[in-house]
């Protein structure tokens, strides 16, 4: 408000008195009056018409204008007085005034929270509103707006004339200017902390500026907010292998997931093992299996976090049916949704026994009659139980069942009921029967089981048994005398056995005679001679039989040899198992020795020298009969006479055996 007081010190009447008053840009006129006359304000002047003014009277003029919000720098005013009558002062006819304004701007904050109660996890977001009451422009106007522990800015929408940054703590917003009657809104979107604990966070909004502010206890505002906990706690179950088969591993794997939005505290998990599951085991830090339960201590588990716990264990081989497992989760952290903290996995199992056969025989080749011996041996090499196993065992005519012995289960001549075998066991029949026919018979033995068998091609064996007539012969043979000279008899004994244990079918004895033997005899009837050979034929010689047969012979006077030396056979066409002892040989030494007979004569004397008379000079032929009068032959004799200068040459013994009684000449030698 301008206040100019016109006065007039005389001494005449001032007539058409008028008052100028230009207008500061920085004002707004509002009104103007005055004690005299009107005021007209053209849109930046005032003019006011005061009419005549006496000496010594004066006017007081009132101009009201508002400041400019925005203004910023000192505000001018100047006054004039203007008269149609002559002034004799003119240096006082105008007045003029100046000021600094005072900004006042009136910043008020307002805050608001989305939802009164936040979960741990989730966003929200706060509203806040920054209005100027006035009177002046706010400039630079600063917002700040630091969040509590336990959130976190996400986003921060900036005013329409502001500029807004944010940081995980806080935001910030600026204006130049906010003007009077504003009001500038941001919006701050807020995460709470997943593990954020449950209470009460408060947050507060301050905004300033450089002007002065009458009121700054509207400068702050302040939202509450209850923060609660909740986590949505799952459970899956998976089993590996999907179906288990006994006598295997099989493994479950739990997965426990926190879908938030909270920290899921103190999270355990109970793992209610089936029967049937063995030899539990975890490599899951924090886990333990007690009996048939297994329970894990998680701790902590962050929103969108996962923990994995496995357990490890065998399908008990007997196990049937379908195991089931069942898991549940916890946490001391509330759960919006109680549907899923239990999971539940069937494991169908499929039972599978590699059940095997294998038959044998000890007794490969056996006797007409004799005993026969099979093993049959069936083995579950698993992995599960084999239950209901059977076999049974077909024996081809000519081979008959006698017994049977059994490690397990019962036999009967129907088959051998073996009953139910764990893995890894072996049990054994074995099996006596009687041979009752030639040939070669096959007896063959076939297993199975009501468990599956992951391999049918090892469930059958069979084992041959070659039936044949046997009869073990034995021969025996002695000499008599012990020794023998040429020229004498000499009898042999053969004394032949059959041990069975069936008949020797054409069963021979050979004897064939060696040539120092001659003019051969026997008795014994059903044998003779065949050339040089003793022979006895008998069409069946019975078992646990025997006898001798005695033949003679000559020891032949020609004979050179010092020993005779005679074998003797026994055979059939029925097979003989030991054929060790179907022969038997005898030596007998031959005794005696050779003598020679030496003749010499002499011949017809010849006159080498012609003197009519037999003299020294004159040769005398001699002659040599040498004659073999020994028992036994002779050879390699040599006629040695030193008168006739040593050994001679005689071509007639020169590679000549003498038999008895041979007589050689040899000659005639001349000498002188």
């Amino acid at each position: 408000m301008y206040t100019m007081v016109t006065s007039n010190s005389g001494p005449s009447s001032a007539t058409d008195v008028v008052i100028t008053d230009p207008l500061d840009p920085a004002t707004t006129f509002v009104s103007a009056t005055s004690d005299a006359g009107t005021c007209d304000f053209d849109g930046s002047v005032v003019s006011c018409d005061l009419g005549t003014l006496a000496p010594g009277s004066s006017v007081e003029t009132t101009v009201t204008v508002t400041l400019a919000p925005d203004v910023d720098a000192a505000v001018q005013n100047t006054a004039t007085a203007t008269s149609s009558a002559s002034d004799g002062d003119a240096t006082n006819n105008a007045s003029s005034t100046s000021f600094a304004p005072t900004i006042v701007a009136d910043l008020a904050v307002t805050k608001q929270a989305s939802a009164a109660t936040v979960t741990a996890g989730d966003t929200f977001t706060y509203t806040v509103d920054v209005s100027n009451v006035g009177p002046s422009v706010a400039q630079n106007a600063v917002l700040t707006d630091t969040v509590p522990q336990g959130m976190t800015v996400e986003s921060v929408a900036t005013a329409p004339d502001g500029i807004c940054a944010s940081t995980a703590i806080g935001i910030r917003c600026d204006w130049a200017t906010i003007e009077p009657g504003e009001t500038e809104t941001v919006t701050i979107t807020v995460l709470v902390d997943a593990n954020t604990p449950a209470g009460t966070l408060t947050n507060t909004a301050s905004v300033a500026s450089p002007a002065d502010d009458a009121d700054t206890t509207n400068n702050s505002a302040s939202a509450d907010v209850t923060v609660v906990q909740s986590a949505d706690l799952g459970v899956q179950k998976t089993a590996t292998p999907t179906t288990g088969v006994p006598g295997t591993p099989q493994s479950f794997t739990i997965t426990v997931t926190n879908d938030g939005p909270s920290t899921a505290r103190g999270v355990s998990v109970a793992d209610f093992l089936p029967e049937g599951f063995i030899d539990p085991t975890t490599p899951t830090e924090g886990c333990q299996i007690t009996g048939s339960v297994g329970t894990c201590l998680l701790g902590d588990l962050e929103p969108g976090a996962t923990r994995t716990v496995t357990v490890n264990g065998v399908i008990a081989a007997d196990a049937t049916g379908t195991i089931s497992n069942t898991v549940t989760a916890a946490t001391t952290t509330t759960d919006p949704n109680g549907d899923n903290y239990s999971a539940t996995v069937d494991v169908p199992l499929a039972p599978s026994a590699d059940v095997s056969l294998t038959k044998t025989t000890s007794t490969p080749s056996v006797a007409l009659d004799g005993d026969v011996t099979y093993v049959v041996t069936v083995r579950n090499d698993g992995p599960s139980t084999a239950t209901g196993v059977v076999v049974t065992d077909v024996v081809e005519d000519g081979i008959a069942l006698v017994d049977g012995t059994a490690t397990a289960g019962t036999w009967s001549i129907d088959g051998w009921v073996v009953g139910t075998m764990q893995p890894g066991a072996e049990e054994s029949l074995t099996i006596s029967a009687v041979a009752t026919a030639e040939g070669t018979f096959t007896n063959t033995a076939t297993a199975s089981a009501e468990t599956p068998d992951p391999d049918a091609g090892d469930l059958t064996g069979s084992a041959e048994v070659t039936v044949a007539a046997a009869a073990n012969l034995s021969i025996e043979k002695t000499a008599a005398p012990a020794s023998v000279e040429v020229g004498e008899q000499i009898t042999y004994t053969l004394t032949v056995n059959n041990a069975g244990p069936n008949a020797a079918i054409d069963m021979v004895i050979s004897d064939p005679l060696p040539a120092e033997l001659i003019d051969p005899t026997t008795t014994t009837p059903g044998c003779s001679f065949v050339g040089n050979e003793f022979r006895c034929e008998v069409p069946s010689f019975p078992a646990a039989s025997g006898g001798q047969l005695v033949y003679t012979a000559t020891v032949d006077p020609a004979t050179a040899s010092t020993s005779v030396t005679n074998t003797a056979s026994v055979f059939a066409t029925t097979a003989d198992p030991d054929t060790t002892d179907n022969t038997a040989s005898t030596t007998t030494p031959i005794t005696g020795t050779g003598a020679i007979e030496l003749t010499k004569t002499a011949g017809v004397p010849t006159d080498v020298d012609g003197d009519g008379a037999i003299g020294v000079g004159d040769e005398i032929p001699y002659d040599f009969t040498v004659t073999n009068v020994g028992p036994t032959t002779v050879s390699g004799v040599v006629i040695d006479d030193p008168l006739l200068g040593g050994p001679q040459t005689c071509a007639a013994l020169e590679g000549t055996t003498l038999q008895p009684t041979d007589a050689v000449d040899c000659g005639p030698y001349a000498t002188c």
